[in-house]
């Protein structure tokens, strides 16, 4: 069940979820939150280094679906509120290319599990989610140990688990990158002769994917629903 309304009405849901994006050009970010009963249970910030604030919110809400997917249970009544009125309109043309973007799958599958509405809303009523996506960027704080830093790109393992490979956020970056063909072939190729995968997937302490985009590709490939990772975390400063 799918609606699109612009007429400032209201939707009953058990779940209300806030998405948007900004840009700068120091950096943008992608944020989201969600709430049950008048209470915020999630908010996330994602910063990357997007072309547009368009593309930046575009991701928050690519977020905010796999959000959905990974930790609302289907059947629920979920309502989607965003101020990007293009965005909204460009996932209800169902045809041509727009069918085979991911963010269009990913939609049109929640769709079919969830009671789910797509709603367009005023800036002035997405201010909490515009808050969250102004949010000054923090780089990771490397150690004083320069090479080491410089080698794990400001981050060290914390612990490795495993997880469902659905629960691992890619990206923007990555999600619409083509790999280099004779790398992928060769860790395929790996992957084929010893039954697991070249290099282990990384993330961070909330499931986005950090290094490993072709491993992930092999295991998606080949239908595997789960694998073993390093979860990372930041690098903090030492004194002496």
């Amino acid at each position: 069940m799918w609606f699109w309304y612009n007429d400032g009405g209201d939707i009953v849901a058990a779940y209300k979820c806030f998405f948007d994006g900004s840009h700068t050009k120091e950096m943008s970010a992608s944020a989201f939150f969600v709430e049950t009963e008048g209470q915020m249970i999630h908010s996330h910030v994602y910063h990357e280094r997007f072309e547009s604030a368009s593309k930046a919110e575009k991701f928050a809400l690519y977020l905010l679906l796999q959000y959905i997917n990974t930790h609302i249970e289907p059947g629920r009544t979920v309502a989607i509120y965003g101020d990007d009125k293009s965005l909204i309109e460009t996932l209800d043309r169902r045809s041509g290319k727009r069918r085979r973007t991911k963010i269009y799958k990913l939609f049109r599958y929640l769709r079919s599990h969830y009671d789910l509405t797509l709603q367009f809303i005023p800036g002035k009523e997405n201010r909490t989610a515009h808050k969250l996506s102004k949010q000054k960027y923090v780089a990771p704080v490397k150690q004083l140990n320069e090479s080491k830093a410089t080698k794990l790109n400001g981050y060290t393992i914390s612990h490795r688990t495993t997880i469902l490979l659905d629960d691992i956020t890619v990206p923007y970056r990555l999600l619409y990158s083509t790999p280099n063909h004779i790398k992928y072939q060769s860790r395929l190729l790996f992957y084929q002769q010893h039954g697991h995968v070249y290099k282990t997937i990384q993330v961070d302490s909330d499931g986005m994917m950090l290094d490993g985009y072709i491993s992930y590709l092999i295991l998606k490939d080949h239908g595997i629903h789960e694998c073993d990772v390093e979860v990372m975390e930041q690098i903090i400063a030492t004194t002496a």
